[in-house]
């Protein structure tokens, strides 16, 4: 469960994508747009341990400052997302790792 979620529909959604099996072993990125570097985590921090429920595979896992360098920034979270299902090709990790 992800308790530090403040939108239920963005809660319920998530219940239901770990519930339906579709994240399993599955490449993702995580963040949150957030005004400056402290903000953010705790939710980070539940979501990632939700997904950990369903092994997935969690390339960017950091809060992005709104301002002049989140394009950038952003731009590298979606490299690594790209570079990562690359990685995997696509296919689960291995279900013992």
């Amino acid at each position: 469960m992800l308790y530090f979620c403040r939108d239920g529909v963005l809660k319920n959604g998530i219940d239901w994508l770990i519930g339906s099996g579709e994240l399993e072993r599955k490449v993702v990125a995580i963040t949150a747009s957030v005004p400056h570097s402290k903000r953010g985590r705790q939710g980070l921090a539940a979501l990632r341990q939700t997904l950990g429920a369903v092994r997935a595979v969690i390339v960017s896992d950091e809060p992005i400052v709104r301002g002049s360098a989140s394009e950038a920034t952003m731009r590298d979270v979606l490299r690594r997302l790209v570079d990562g299902y690359g990685r995997h090709d696509g296919v689960p990790a291995d279900p013992g790792g």
